[in-house]
């Protein structure tokens, strides 16, 4: 599988991996981003950066928005390349950085025509920016 680290910033970095035959000019892209909003100022009922399990849940920064829709990407990539069920065109993945404060890691691979021929765009974003 080819990646392709972004880095760029104060320790920020996107991540572009692709998959495919390219036997056409088709390109699928995943999309998520890797940051969260800050931990804020209000005591934690659970630590927040220790992914706690409770029951069914899981209980820490970036549980819901947006991990586990961007594991879901990464794990269908890695699957599909195993089992050797690569698309005629090409899977791409953009995890971004930034997202919460300005969503520079996205405008950065648009600048760099990493979407320009992209023709879906799937977002793993789980919370419609309320």
């Amino acid at each position: 599988m080819e990646a392709h680290l972004d880095p760029y910033g104060d320790h920020r970095a996107n991540l572009v991996a692709e998959i495919g035959h390219c036997q056409t000019d088709r390109v699928l892209a995943f999309s998520g981003h890797m940051d969260t909003v800050g931990q804020g100022d209000k005591p934690w009922h659970h630590e927040p950066l220790g992914a706690e399990i409770v029951g069914d849940r899981l209980y820490g920064r970036g549980a819901a928005d947006m991990k586990s829709g961007l594991a879901a990407m990464v794990v269908a990539l890695i699957e599909l390349k195993e089992e050797g069920r690569l698309p005629s065109g090409a899977l791409r993945l953009l995890a971004t950085a930034g997202e919460e404060l300005g969503t520079t890691g996205s405008h950065r691979l648009e600048r760099a025509g990493l979407v320009e021929d992209v023709d879906a765009l799937v977002v793993g974003e789980p919370t419609a920016d309320h």
